[in-house]
């Protein structure tokens, strides 16, 4: 969004309108605005009232410019208290429940202004997103892959279309038990091929979008179909990574480039296009973990080492503990499990020292299952019993 999105000029008018704030949330400096605003997803875009810090808008994924704008446009009627009808009225309560992380009270209100705003209300469509959003949050994923199926027939093709459709499929992934996910996936994977096919659909959601379909196919136990998802999404990386000439702008596809090759099998055929993004910005921290975790994958347990020990001092925050992992790995592939273990526990020691908000729960409790799998057992002490006595 920072290469194609920002630089819009519908948002570039909107400039002296808004204070604007970029704050990358893996620097302690801005721990404090985390843990007072958090962040559930990258990127996510506050608006905030200045004078009473009220969340005005709290947007999580990524937009295409017209859809930001016409988001802050919301925002800021909001702020000068110029919403009206019913519809507009719902969706700000549900946007206000959304920033307050109220995701079950903020899906009733999305509802209730789809419900009074009708199939030609000019908002339907970021509304139904955001009442997808929602349910997704509140941990309801039959809901959520319900209300995709059900909104989706009637939504205009674009961006909304496709971050639907995405969001429906991964809630359909997640549905217990495992039996009842088919209908779900059945109904919504041919949604997510269209919005492949739509116009105006960022590469960053097309991206999410293939991945889902490498998923769906591995959930139905379909291996060749999860091939080819895998073949279609690599391919989709490497002729967007052709189109773009900005170092930074190509690096922000090497996650997908990385995932796609790791899904396909492959993960050395990702390995030349990372170490180029890792020379070309040395100092960034994701390029040079990117070439770490790959060729970690690829066996390459000497330049993961490499790469990870380069990352870890540019690194701050949750994800240093991800990175730090990654050295450990590499360290215990080279058989060196003493510097290993001592990775491992430098990882969960930072991780544990963050605060709750940025806390990479996720990363710290597989640090924490390796190190339990890769301490040895203590050795049993044998107790010497008395000494018998020899018989007379």
């Amino acid at each position: 969004m920072r290469a194609s999105v920002f630089t819009d000029a519908r948002l570039v008018k909107l400039a002296g309108r808004f204070a604007w704030l970029d704050l990358d949330t893996e620097k302690p400096v801005n721990f404090a605005f985390v843990e007072r605003f958090p962040i559930e997803a990258w990127p996510t875009v506050y608006v905030i009232d200045p004078a009473t810090e009220q969340v005005l808008l709290r947007w999580m994924g990524a937009a295409t410019a017209p859809e930001l704008s016409a988001l802050l446009g919301d925002a800021e009627r909001t702020f000068r208290k110029e919403q009206a009808g019913a519809a507009a009225e719902a969706a700000a309560r549900g946007a206000a429940s959304a920033a307050g992380r109220r995701h079950a009270e903020a899906a009733q209100a999305f509802s209730e202004a789809l419900t009074a705003g009708g199939p030609a209300w000019s908002e339907r469509a970021r509304t139904a997103d955001a009442l997808v959003q929602a349910l997704s949050l509140a941990g309801d994923p039959q809901a959520c892959a319900g209300a995709a199926g059900e909104l989706l027939p009637r939504l205009p093709h674009g961006s909304s279309f496709a971050r639907v459709a995405g969001a429906g499929l991964g809630c359909a992934l997640e549905i217990e038990p495992e039996g009842s996910r088919e209908p779900a996936i059945r109904a919504l994977e041919p949604q997510v091929r269209l919005a492949l096919g739509q116009k105006g659909v960022l590469a960053d959601d097309r991206l999410g979008l293939f991945g889902l379909l490498h998923q769906a196919r591995q959930a139905q136990g379909d291996e060749p179909g999860a091939r080819r998802a895998a073949r279609e999404w690599l391919a989709f990386v490497e002729d967007q990574s052709r189109r773009t000439r900005d170092p930074l702008a190509r690096s922000a596809l090497d996650g997908g480039r990385l995932s796609a090759a790791m899904a396909l099998g492959e993960p050395a055929r990702a390995l030349p296009a990372l170490r180029a993004s890792a020379a070309a910005l040395p100092r960034e921290y994701f390029a040079q973990s990117y070439v770490a975790v790959c060729a970690l994958e690829a066996g390459l347990a000497d330049e993961a080492l490499a790469a990870a020990r380069l990352a870890v001092p540019l690194a701050e925050g949750p994800r240093k503990v991800r990175i730090m992992t990654v050295e450990a790995q590499a360290l215990k592939a080279l058989g060196r499990e003493p510097e290993a273990l001592q990775a491992l526990e430098a990882a969960i020691l930072h991780g544990e020292g963050l605060p709750e908000a940025v806390r990479p729960k996720g990363h710290l409790a597989r640090a924490k299952k390796l190190l339990a799998q890769w301490t040895p057992a203590p050795t049993p002490t044998l107790t010497p019993g008395p000494t018998p006595t020899p018989p007379r």
